[in-house]
């Protein structure tokens, strides 16, 4: 039987990669759209980013 100690870190650490998982979800679903028209004047290998 895992330790209490075990189950703690293991959620501690389960609760931190879903906080990450979820700003890196935010960034790329709001603010690359909002600044979509701004990142068409920008290319990288000859394509527009937005």
């Amino acid at each position: 039987m895992a330790s209490s100690q075990n189950k703690a870190t293991h959620w501690q650490r389960t609760r931190n990669l879903t906080f990450v998982t979820l700003a890196i979800w935010f960034f790329f679903s709001f603010f690359v759209h909002w600044f979509g028209a701004e990142l068409n004047t920008v290319s990288f290998l000859g394509f527009p980013l937005g």
